[in-house]
């Protein structure tokens, strides 16, 4: 399991790839050269900037469940937000979020996901 609090992943390749159980809160992935966040289990964000990214800002793909609340993700040149589950059902709950000036678009879920989308602003 990965826990990150109040953090900083700036101008990698990949700001964070995980494939476990992963929670970041309070922290910035900004200007990475592919994905902001690249992940594979299941992953929890709380009041991150994920920003600048080439990439999609954040990826989550396979059997992994999202939980998205108080972030902003903005300005990443893919997707700010991508879930593809593949033959797997899974779970996304995005709220209190801005999410804005995406290259390919705002929000993007396909394949078996069910998701719930709360109070976030989407421009």
């Amino acid at each position: 399991m990965i826990v990150l609090n109040n953090f900083q992943l700036v101008t990698n390749a990949t700001g964070l790839s995980a494939s476990g159980p992963t929670t970041l809160s309070g922290g910035q992935v900004l200007g990475n050269t592919g994905y902001g966040i690249n992940a594979s289990g299941p992953l929890a964000l709380t009041g991150t900037v994920v920003n600048g990214n080439q990439g999609d800002g954040v990826y989550v793909s396979g059997a992994a469940t999202l939980q998205m609340s108080g972030c902003t993700v903005a300005r990443n040149n893919g997707w700010g937000v991508n879930e593809f589950a593949g033959n797997n059902s899974v779970t996304a709950e995005v709220w209190n979020n801005q999410v804005q000036s995406n290259g390919s678009g705002g929000l993007n879920f396909y394949y078996y996901v069910v998701v719930g989308i709360l109070a976030t602003t989407m421009l």
